[in-house]
Order: C-alpha cells, then structure tokens, then sequence
C-alpha cells in the first residue's frame, strides 16, 4: 500500500483500489438476491467527495479531512479504514484466488431435479466475470502465508488437532477494530490448499478477534468434510454439490448450551 501511494504519479491515486476492485470488491457480487451490499473500496476521490458531503460548507474542515496520505493506503492495503466488503465478497475473493483467478459470479441453485427423483432438468452453467493474472512465484508465497496461518500463525490454535496432514486448510483472521466498539471478527479459509474445493468465509461483528470467533466458526464448517477425507459422497450425496435441508435451530441451541466434552481421533 505504501509503494503504491509514492508511486502514484505512474500508477495512478486509484491504482490499489482498481486493483481491489479486481477481485469482486466495492461492488455487488451479481447474486440473485435483492438488495446485495455493493460494500466499499475507498480511494483519494472518494475521500474528497465524502468529506464535502459530511462537512458540507465548512470549508475549514473540509480541507482537515479530503486529504488522502499514504497510511490512508495501507489500511486500505489490509482492509481496514473505510474498506466495507459482505461476507459473501470476501468468500468469492478467496476463492478467485483459490482456483487460480478466476472471478465467478455466485449462484443460489446448483441444479433442479424432479420432485422426488434423481432427474436432473437443469444444471446452472458457471458464470465467470474475470480471470486475474497472478504471477506463480507471487502466487506460492501467498499460499505458504495462508497455509502458515492455520499452522503456526494467528489460527493455529483453533486449528490444533484438525486433520491437516489429508485437508489442508489456508486462511487469514482479521480483526477490524472500531472507535467504542468491541472487536469485529474476521475469517477466510479455503481448503484443501493444494487443490480447493470448498471456501467458508465469515465476519462475527463485535464477536472479538479473528482467531478467537470466526476462525473456530469456520472450522467448524470445515471439519466434517476434513473428517470424511473430503469426500462429500461420504454425506450421501450422489452428486458432489452442496445439498439443500431444513435446519433445527432449537436443537443447535441445547448443543450449544449443554455441557459437552471433546475428543480427538
């Protein structure tokens, strides 16, 4: 982010927030779904036409606050600042990088079969938006860091015990801090690391660090595919997709709520 911003007068002021926008963030996803938060990436436009809005005929003040500088860039750089992105965003980056970089537009239906039979009337075709360039020797140092976090860095705790010999899960916490507010949570992972096939993102507002809230959720996600060698024919799913059902909250509450013990295998 710093780099960037000294060498504006080559790439641009709006170089780092182009480059995001690459990825699916700062605009709705194409889900379809009403209402879709476009989230935001912030440049030096951005912050001049947001403080004349916010201090609008105060010029004193306007003048205090338009200025972008070069830490405005690097928190931007680590999507903090006045980065917004979904959940949903943050999965489908994660998995533009997974797969190689190729940006897909995320779709609710997988397939529609017969009532109450295996026909098959319709497969969704998948919808790819971009596909990003990614140098392969900047690609593997990435991917080490990720497959670091879960391993020796801020995750490896929630991660102590996970089967990551045969699943191998790659991810980053986040904690997005705000003024008089607790902690936000964040959590992207995708495994396994060497050959995708699943990514789980979540963002836990208030709920504390990244390591401490997200990451645990995601594991939890996670591990039953880990256990069953990632085979979700293991689930008895005919087809390798994910399967629809109801979800009985009342129960998860008490699984929650009730003492439990925990037992390796």
């Amino acid at each position: 982010g710093d780099d960037i911003w000294l060498n504006r007068g080559r790439l641009g002021d709006d170089a780092l927030a182009k480059a995001d926008k690459l990825w699916g963030f700062g605009v709705d996803t194409g889900l379809d779904l009403a209402g879709e938060s476009d989230g935001r990436v912030p440049d030096a436009e951005w912050r001049r036409a947001f403080a004349r809005q916010l201090y609008k005929g105060d010029q004193q003040k306007i003048e205090e606050h338009e200025t972008w500088r070069t830490g405005d860039n690097m928190n931007t750089a680590i999507g903090q600042g006045d980065v917004l992105v979904t959940p949903l965003q943050l999965a489908n980056g994660y998995a533009t990088f997974a797969n190689g970089g190729t940006l897909f537009t995320p779709q609710l239906v997988l397939q529609v079969a017969k009532y109450d039979s295996s026909t098959v009337l319709w497969v969704a075709k998948p919808k790819p938006v971009r596909t990003i360039q990614m140098q392969p020797d900047w690609r593997a140092s990435i991917l080490q860091g990720l497959e670091g976090v879960t391993t020796s860095g801020t995750a490896a705790s929630t991660f102590d015990g996970f089967p990551q010999d045969r699943f191998q899960v790659a991810g980053k916490t986040g904690t997005a801090e705000v003024n008089e507010k607790a902690s936000t949570s964040l959590f992207a992972a995708f495994a396994p690391a060497s050959a995708p096939t699943i990514v789980a993102a979540a963002i836990l507002p208030e709920a504390g660090e990244g390591g401490k809230a997200a990451a645990p959720l995601i594991r939890r996600i996670l591990e039953p595919l880990a256990n069953a060698g990632g085979d979700l024919a293991a689930f008895g799913l005919a087809n390798p997709a994910p399967a629809g059902g109801g979800f009985d909250v009342a129960a998860a509450v008490n699984e929650v709520s009730a003492p439990s013990t925990v037992t390796g295998d």
